[in-house]
């Protein structure tokens, strides 16, 4: 037996997820934990290879990426929660409000995705490949039809992806690109709204035009990019606009990710103010310079972190309970009280850590 043979003799199979494919619940002999094992028979290797040694949040994490005898073993994280899929069937649609937090949450997933480098086509966004945790949080399952992107084909070698969220490209006609998801999303959208594919009834309401410009037949005429979607998104939102911002601009702190040289020197302003703060700071009883020094790196850390949280640094809002919330009001508290926590962990570090002043 070798070791690829070793490796998925860990896993214990328990039950059948799905009845129609060979996807099976297992559990790991030594730790007792729940994975999901699929068999797959047309797949990407590369794909999964690249997700299991750069997971994505939001995604599975990918633990064991085993070929055997033509086909493809994948042992990957489950994630308990209800399909959308399930929770049409069971309510028939989702509220404006719902389908905005869902897609919202959707397109910072897909959008990481599609930052990896090389980019990640999903080819295969439907109710029944997300899940909705009892927390409330979307995850985006099944990468048996994902795709490494690369501009130097000119079509699809494989027609894969589902009847009525396909883009039209799928089916041979160009390659698949960014635009291939984009299609697919504003379908879920219209169908989480109306139950219904949008070529069957589309959607009334703010959200109408952003599933018409997802779902154009040409590519090119669909949104550029998923974050420029999210803009679009965040302004019917009534949100204040996420600017779109590309490349390595999009890890700058806030403040300098977008606008112009007035509001970068304001901001500079404001972070010289605060490591002047933090790190000119005394504390009444500490002589020993090196423990003073720890004081005032702990306190700037933490300043630069509060600051870095308000400003939704890298889209962290979206990822909790309240502050991805459409409410302005709940929003606001969730900020607070993530302030709050962050102050209080730093304190009780630096208490943990460093001797009692005195």
């Amino acid at each position: 037996m070798n070791s690829d043979s070793l490796a998925l003799a860990c896993y214990k199979q328990i039950a059948v997820l799905h009845p129609d494919h060979p996807v099976y619940v297992v559990q790991h002999e030594t730790s007792g934990k729940l994975y999901v094992k699929k068999v797959l028979s047309q797949y990407n290797k590369s794909v999964f290879q690249q997700l299991m040694a750069n997971p994505v949040m939001g995604t599975p994490c990918i633990r064991e990426v085993v070929e055997m005898d033509g086909l493809l073993y994948v042992i990957e994280d489950y994630i308990p929660g209800d399909t959308l899929q399930d929770r049409l069937d069971e309510n028939g649609s989702f509220s404006e409000s719902d389908t905005m937090d869902i897609v919202l949450q959707l397109c910072h997933i897909v959008n990481r995705l599609h930052q990896l480098d090389p980019p990640i086509i999903h080819r295969d966004i439907k109710p029944s490949n997300i899940i909705l945790t009892h927390e409330g949080n979307v995850k985006l399952l099944d990468m048996n039809a994902a795709r490494v992107y690369t501009d130097e084909k000119r079509k699809d070698t494989y027609l894969l992806g589902t009847a009525g969220y396909a883009a039209p490209e799928q089916y041979g006609f160009a390659e698949s690109s960014f635009q291939t998801d984009i299609f697919s999303i504003g379908v879920l959208m219209n169908v989480l709204l109306t139950g219904k594919l949008p070529t069957s009834e589309l959607a009334s309401g703010p959200l109408r035009p952003v599933i018409q410009r997802c779902t154009m037949m040409e590519p090119q005429k669909r949104y550029p990019s998923v974050q420029t979607l999210l803009y679009a998104l965040n302004t019917l939102n009534d949100r204040k606009p996420v600017p779109t911002v590309d490349g390595w601009k999009r890890y700058l702190p806030p403040g300098f990710r977008t606008g112009g040289i007035g509001k970068k020197l304001l901001a500079a302003v404001g972070y010289i103010f605060l490591l002047t703060l933090g790190l000119g700071m005394t504390v009444e009883g500490v002589t020993d310079q090196g423990i003073l020094a720890c004081y005032r790196v702990g306190v700037t850390l933490m300043l630069i972190t509060m600051v870095l949280f308000s400003g939704n640094y890298l889209g962290i809002q979206a990822h909790l309970p309240l502050t991805r919330s459409q409410n302005i009001i709940i929003r606001f508290i969730g900020i607070v009280i993530g302030n709050v926590i962050c102050f209080v962990v730093c304190i009780v570090l630096l208490a943990l850590i460093l001797p009692p002043t005195g």
